[in-house]
């Protein structure tokens, strides 16, 4: 089985599934309820993000009865093709995608960057899902680095539009190694101790991602976790500069 389509195939399937996620037939139905009911995605964000919806009548096995997922690259190019087999989530981990270098895109970054200049402020997190859930609950300036852990295109991405960064990884071991990864790569640009830039890491607490939290609790809720990560930011950093101002000693 390919794992890319040609640029022709790739525009007729994200344009025609976009069509077929509303037709009026059963399974079409379907994947409307998975997105609407059970993932709780609002239908603006729904047709904002082009996702779409290939009906189980079409034989190719790679995007047959599987929600569709556009990716672009930062100049709106269609770059790939992801999908989610939602009814078969424990057999395969539920989706599968075109080849693409996942360290040049991000998810969501035409419908964020207008809130990123706006604000100066970019929240980034892993999966399409967890973009989609926090511009369902008006986190418009959220986008997402597609499972893997910032890259230097990233960064350099990043902070040409804004001065605060923040991370919301999966509250698991892979996403406290993705941050870790990721500030390793602020290090190596040179912004980790660049003051003109800030950034921390949410703490989700009980939750295993975004889109959880925001599924299973509030926007106040998330609100919360983002303002108590960001004190504790800023008390390390004051207990750090106290400490490196009280070992100076004038011989």
């Amino acid at each position: 089985m390919e794992n890319h389509f040609t640029a022709i195939e790739r525009e007729k399937i994200f344009s025609l599934s976009q069509f077929s996620l509303y037709e009026t037939s059963e399974d079409a139905e379907e994947a409307r309820r998975y997105l609407f009911d059970v993932r709780k995605i609002d239908e603006k964000v729904i047709k904002e993000f082009n996702i779409g919806y290939v009906p189980v009548r079409v034989p190719d096995k790679r995007i047959s009865g599987k929600v569709i997922f556009p990716i672009f690259d930062c100049h709106n190019n269609l770059v790939a093709i992801s999908t989610r087999d939602f009814r078969n989530i424990s057999k395969n981990r539920g989706h599968w995608h075109e080849s693409f270098n996942k360290k040049h895109h991000v998810y969501g970054w035409s419908q964020a960057i207008d809130s990123v200049k706006k604000s100066n402020e970019i929240i980034v997190v892993e999966g399409q899902f967890d973009v989609m859930a926090m511009h369902s609950h008006g986190y418009t300036n959220c986008i997402g680095i597609l499972g893997s852990h910032l890259s230097i295109f990233h960064a350099l991405l990043l902070v040409r539009y804004a001065n605060s960064i923040i991370f919301m990884f999966d509250n698991d071991e892979a996403g406290r190694k993705a941050y870790s990864e990721s500030i390793n790569v602020l290090g190596k640009i040179g912004l980790l101790y660049d003051k003109t830039i800030s950034f921390f890491s949410v703490d989700l607490g009980a939750y295993k991602d975004p889109d959880e939290l925001l599924k299973c609790s509030s926007r106040e809720d998330m609100e919360m976790h983002i303002v108590s990560s960001q004190n504790r930011k800023q008390q390390n950093e004051r207990k750090q500069w106290s400490t490196n101002v009280s070992d100076l000693s004038i011989d």
